[in-house]
């Protein structure tokens, strides 16, 4: 018969084993930067997040709206605003560097082994005068009928967008390319790297590519814009779409492409064109 006491110690070391193992495959969870971006980096963590554009733009707007309270003073509201500053450009005098993960185009050419990439850098098609990348869209839709006056009825679509975009004031540094022909829908207005790889790297590769667009926010700029677009519905197009665009004002310093690995494919920097008449 198994004693008693040497079944409780099985019982608990198996335990122990089976916590311990189960402590071993944990890994948190992947969290945005709170910290400027390194460009000394040669690769970034898996499942890499870069910084949070919608918290970055939320401060920057209450920072770039903030006023003296009634009952505090000229000096505490200076410390105030310091400290908010502080922390929004993490902990940097003059500007931070900010990574914002943003969705690549790619296409692959088997009869040369070369893989295009490109993240899209255009006019975001409001009153907004910058180039601007899009890096988080968050839409709402929604079907319902629509009757005119005479109470003809037709089926209609409504979708709203909120945008977050970085506009970048350096956009002549970074010429733009297409990816693709017109015979299959070519996408316009792209910074683009190339690299050359195999069929099967390519297909893994495309898989999980995106862009990372690295940015830089000076102190005594504006920080933030605002732009919007309506394109109304008609009873003969019963289609609406309107967008509020949300921008943080930067200086672009690069553009990487990387897969969920972290392994960094290409880096895009700036050129520096010199004009001839």
């Amino acid at each position: 018969m198994v004693s008693p006491l040497l079944l409780v110690l099985v019982l608990m070391s198996t335990t122990l084993a089976m916590f311990a193992q189960a402590q071993k495959v944990r890994t948190p969870a992947p969290k945005y930067l709170d910290t400027p971006l390194d460009l000394a980096w040669d690769r970034l963590p898996p499942h890499f997040l870069g910084h949070d554009i919608i918290g970055l733009y939320s401060a920057a707007k209450r920072l770039q709206g903030a006023e003296k309270a009634e009952y505090e003073t000229s000096d505490q509201f200076k410390k105030r605003i310091e400290g908010a500053e502080f922390e929004f450009f993490m902990g940097s005098a003059s500007e931070n560097l900010l990574a914002f993960i943003t969705p690549a185009i790619s296409k692959y050419d088997a009869d040369t082994g070369i893989l295009r990439m490109g993240v899209k850098l255009a006019d975001p098609g409001g009153a907004q005068t910058m180039p601007a990348i899009v890096v988080w869209r968050v839409e709402e839709s929604r079907n319902f009928v629509a009757t005119n006056v005479y109470g003809a009825r037709v089926p209609a679509h409504k979708a709203h967008v909120d945008s977050y975009q970085v506009a970048v004031d350096n956009a002549g540094a970074f010429p733009v390319e297409v990816i693709g022909t017109g015979d299959d829908g070519g996408s316009k207005d792209l910074i683009v790297a190339s690299v050359r790889t195999s069929v099967d790297e390519a297909r893994r590769i495309k898989a999980t590519l995106s862009g990372l667009a690295i940015c830089a926010m000076k102190k005594g700029k504006p920080l933030t814009s605002e732009d919007s677009i309506l394109q109304a519905a008609t009873f003969d197009h019963p289609e609406e779409y309107s967008e509020d665009m949300h921008f943080l004002n930067t200086s672009l310093v690069a553009i990487w492409f990387f897969d969920e690995s972290g392994r960094v494919f290409a880096r895009v920097k700036p050129q520096l064109f010199i004009h001839t008449p």
